[in-house]
């Protein structure tokens, strides 16, 4: 996950690059609004009219928010990156639809590094109605497209709904000042870990970006889920290992077959708990 955090970063870079040509965009626009006043104001007290006021202009500004929410429901899509040095995006598309779980997909190359030869393929899968799941995930990653010598890297996120509160405090860092929000809708949607269920209690964090009263848009990921941790942090007090529990991509998952192996502490497996920070 270490890479897609850089693309994090890199993608923060960027925003506020076109955050500061927003700046000097309305900052021209206003200038010209100003310059476009007076002369309307001059025609007018020329022709002895009553001056009107200009409307007032809101501008957009970007926001931090962090708040507590509970998991409600999985929309069926999942965010994915893997690295590859393939550069046929119809040909790695093709090859995750013949999986047979994915409906619908949006992808694309993104450079990990200007100095890397490797790239990274972020997608936006649609899984079709009960198809995803861990098992589903691991069978897209084993395409023989991606590099497996950083399997390591690859990520993956699933969009779900969650509760929100009715306000919410934006922090503006550049402005340091924070904003009471109201919401009008009491659900949002979010990025969390493939393992995250309905009911979890999660720590959400994100951005924001406000025009006035209105959201213009809104990024949201799980930074933390405090029921899974509870989980793992009582299995870890009876010395249950549930990194142990072996996944076979080749045949369906049941809870009863997890609980047997937990119960039988297997000694080989696939970590699916690590937390996922996507933004």
């Amino acid at each position: 996950m270490k890479n897609f955090e850089a693309f994090v970063v890199k993608k923060d870079n960027m925003l506020k690059l076109l955050g500061i040509f927003v700046v000097v965009f309305m900052a021209g626009s206003m200038a010209a609004a100003v310059l476009y006043s007076d002369k309307d104001n001059s025609s007018s007290n020329n022709n002895n009219t009553v001056d009107t006021l200009p409307e007032p202009q809101t501008s957009e500004f970007n926001y931090t928010v962090s708040f507590d929410a509970n998991a409600l429901k999985e929309l069926g899509t999942v965010k994915l990156v893997a690295f590859t040095s393939v550069l046929d995006k119809e040909l790695i598309d093709n090859a995750v639809l013949s999986k047979g779980k994915v409906s619908k997909i949006s992808s694309k190359f993104v450079k990990e590094s200007l100095d890397s030869n490797d790239w990274m393929y972020l997608a936006d899968l649609s899984f079709k109605k009960n198809s995803l799941s861990a098992v589903a995930i691991a069978e897209i990653f084993d395409i023989n497209y991606f590099n497996s010598a950083r399997r390591t890297d690859f990520g993956a996120a699933k969009y779900i709904t969650i509760t929100a509160p009715k306000y919410l405090i934006l922090h503006n860092s550049d402005l340091n000042i924070d904003r009471n929000f109201p919401l009008e809708n009491n659900v949002l949607s979010a990025l969390a870990g493939l393992n995250t269920t309905t009911g979890d209690n999660l720590i959400i964090s994100g951005k924001m970006t406000v025009n006035g009263k209105v959201i213009v848009s809104v990024e949201l990921s799980e930074q933390r889920n405090l029921t899974q941790e509870k989980i793992l942090n009582d299995s870890a007090a009876q010395n249950i290992d549930l990194n142990s529990i072996i996944i076979d991509s080749n045949s369906p998952v049941t809870t009863t077959d997890l609980n047997y192996q937990i119960e039988n502490q297997s000694s080989a497996g696939v970590n699916t708990n690590s937390p996922i920070t996507i933004s």
